[in-house]
């Protein structure tokens, strides 16, 4: 180290001295807040808690409305599409045939798990779908593949299968329809809050 230097990091030291024992408080850190002062804060706080959680109840009940809303009944062939994709798709998942899974995924989706492994060879969708969705997810998806459908919702080439699975909250899968018909937008079931 060259002598130029030395005041000018002795100088820079006792400044970081300074600063740091400005830090923390010298009470042996204890409380100082009087009573009233801390009772404040803590009412805030549980104020602060009820409100996220009143938000949070009325985005449950937003999106419960928005998926059990969601356009119209599907009826006829688009019905039957919609819950062959569905049906495909839960079995898979269920059965561990992941390759099976990916064919019943929407293009959107097989991109977006391309883009999660970089590009990625094609047996890459199977592969991280195995990772991703065992095992709870399959033994879950088995359930919901039996479950009582409840609604087939459809609009411009979008939609949701709502389902029932025994003994479980009332559930969904999001569905886009593309030139191959309809697959699965989501890796994974949603659950509606509201059953």
């Amino acid at each position: 180290m060259s002598t130029s230097r030395t005041p000018s990091l002795i100088i820079f030291l006792a400044c970081c001295l300074a600063l740091l024992g400005g830090c923390g408080s010298d009470d042996g850190g204890e409380d100082t807040r009087t009573t009233s002062e801390r009772a404040g804060s803590e009412r805030g706080a549980q104020d602060l808690s009820q409100e996220q959680a009143e938000a949070e109840r009325e985005e449950a009940a937003i999106l419960d409305t928005s998926v059990r809303r969601f356009g119209a009944e599907a009826t006829g062939s688009t019905r039957d599409e919609m819950l062959s994709a569905a049906r495909s798709y839960l079995t898979a998942v269920g059965a561990g045939d992941f390759a099976a899974a990916c064919r019943a995924l929407s293009e959107t989706v097989v991109s977006g798990l391309r883009d999660l492994a970089a590009g990625g060879a094609p047996t890459v969708c199977r592969q991280l779908l195995k990772g991703l969705l065992e095992p709870e997810e399959s033994r879950r998806a088995e359930r919901a593949a039996h479950a009582l459908v409840t609604h087939v919702r459809s609009e411009d080439g979008r939609g949701f299968v709502i389902f029932k699975p025994a003994g479980e909250r009332v559930s969904y899968l999001p569905l886009l329809e593309g030139k191959d018909g309809w697959r699965l937008a989501s890796l994974a079931v949603g659950i509606l809050l509201r059953s």
